[in-house]
């Protein structure tokens, strides 16, 4: 059943990190705070369950917020909805011809 929960805290630290915006070293720290709560009190199974998935609710969180990319004038998502873009590259190599 724990499992259970921990996917729910997973799913659920996910839609929060949606929704507040916090930097990395925050959810870290809740993390931190989490798995220290539940070793030091792990006499208490539901204050540790509890604590588990807390820490597992931030690590979501911060999953989210590092795989959402930072749209500035560097990425090309900025200029989405812009109406003429010119794009330049270079070519370095020939194309590599394989099976796949």
């Amino acid at each position: 059943m724990l499992i259970v929960y921990l996917g729910i805290a997973w799913f659920f630290g996910i839609w929060l990190a949606s929704i507040v915006t916090l930097d990395w070293p925050v959810w870290l720290a809740v993390v931190g705070v989490g798995l220290v709560t539940a070793v030091f009190l792990r006499r208490q199974q539901k204050i540790q369950w509890a604590a588990a998935c807390v820490a597992v609710l931030a690590l979501g969180a911060m999953r989210y917020g590092t795989a959402v990319p930072t749209i500035d004038a560097q990425h090309i998502a900025y200029y989405n909805g812009t109406r003429n873009v010119t794009i330049t590259g270079l070519v370095v190599d020939e194309p590599d011809v394989s099976d796949r």
